[in-house]
């Protein structure tokens, strides 16, 4: 049994975590920078997921604090912005996962699980945040299913190359997500097509050289895990 800190002023993610962790890991849980400090020092979690929207405090400068307090926890974070200089933060402050509000609650649960099974592996997992800011910079709508089902579809391409996409990568990535592959083949498709009609042409061109209709799933998660360097 892992310990688990929420630091969610809203209450929504701590109520979905505690829901589907609570039985399987030791959750605290607060909504202020002050409590965030206090239990990291005093609970010693191995795994934080924490919400850099709080009311009074920046995220990134409260991360910043319970780093300096000795605390190596695995950190998912969640956040409504993306921004160079939150991303620079994430990146300084060792985050492992980084996942864009309205979070899928079954994602966000499949992904706190690895960051409490994993956490030595999770804590080297800092390609996500660059993956997060690639598909923001193609256009992704962060509110779309299909965005969270991306992030460990382009992780496990960029780790086993030869990897069918239809009967290894759709169902590892359904599996974690708790979904079907059928749900996460078409949701990827989706938000590819959506990136494609609304995003910047000159960022899909760096990425995507040449490319005249919207790339198919598999090309789009090789190019990604090519141009990414993961």
């Amino acid at each position: 049994m892992r310990k688990l800190l929420v630091v969610d002023p809203g209450g929504e993610y701590s109520r979905i975590l505690l829901r589907a962790l609570g039985n399987r890991h030791r959750v605290e849980c607060c909504g202020t920078g002050n409590e965030a400090l206090e239990l990291a020092e005093r609970f010693q979690p191995d795994g934080i997921v924490l919400d850099l929207n709080m009311p009074e405090v920046d995220g990134i400068s409260l991360l910043s604090g319970i780093r300096n307090l000795g605390c190596s926890a695995a950190v998912l974070a969640v956040t409504t912005l993306f921004t160079p200089y939150i991303q620079q933060g994430l990146q300084q402050l060792a985050v492992s996962y980084v996942m864009m509000k309205p979070c899928n609650p079954r994602a966000l649960a499949a992904r706190t699980e690895d960051l409490l099974r994993f956490p030595m592996e999770s804590r080297s997992t800092e390609p996500y945040v660059r993956i997060t800011s690639a598909l923001l910079s193609l256009g992704m709508r962060s509110g779309h299913e299909g965005f969270s089902f991306l992030l460990p579809a382009i992780l496990y391409r960029a780790r086993h190359p030869r990897a069918a996409i239809t009967k290894q990568i759709y169902p590892a990535v359904a599996e974690a997500c708790g979904v079907s592959p059928q749900q996460v083949e078409r949701d990827i498709r989706l938000a590819i097509a959506s990136g494609w009609k609304h995003g910047d042409r000159r960022t899909w061109e760096r990425f995507f050289p040449g490319e005249t209709k919207v790339p198919s799933n598999d090309r789009f998660l090789r190019r990604m895990a090519d141009a990414l360097r993961l």
